[in-house]
């Protein structure tokens, strides 16, 4: 137990969750960036690169189809969403991620917040498209989100005598 009360468990768990968050927020910003810079139909492309050794050795797999037809499906409308998405989305945790591991007060209903936006943004698009990666990305965020809130608890239980 360290002086605050909090494990040396949790405190670490947190801290390695922060180091992904930040890792996963370089992934998405860079990914962003690049489909942005990408010309149009580049998602097609590289799923289709992705998967054909796959689809060498297995013409029926179902997971390569699927993700192939998902991949087919996508509008400009629908890369520039995602471009969008991934540099705001990637943005929004570089800077949770740190002022958290700075402990900034108004860090975690900031980013709880703007993930709450997000969160209405991707079940609009959602209802618009129908892709299920929307509600996979939306699940991700009830997921930081719950993340968040644990660790905002803990520290307001730290700074209370």
């Amino acid at each position: 137990m360290r002086d605050d009360g909090v494990s040396e468990g949790v405190a670490l768990a947190f801290r390695i969750g922060l180091l992904v968050q930040l890792c996963l927020g370089l992934a998405q910003l860079a990914s962003g960036l690049v489909l942005l810079l990408a010309p149009d139909g580049s998602i097609l492309a590289l799923v289709d690169w992705l998967t054909r050794n796959e689809i060498v050795e297995d013409p029926n797999s179902m997971f390569v189809a699927m993700l192939r037809g998902w991949a087919r499906g996508l509008t400009l409308e629908s890369e520039t969403f995602y471009s969008i998405y991934l540099v705001g989305h990637g943005a929004l945790n570089l800077f949770a991620a740190t002022a958290m591991l700075r402990h900034w007060r108004g860090a975690y209903p900031l980013s709880m917040s703007v993930l709450g936006v997000f969160m209405v943004a991707q079940v609009w698009e959602y209802f618009h498209v129908f892709d299920p990666i929307l509600v996979l990305l939306t699940a991700i965020d009830v997921a930081v989100i719950i993340v968040i809130t644990i660790e905002e608890r803990q520290r307001r239980a730290r700074l209370r005598p």
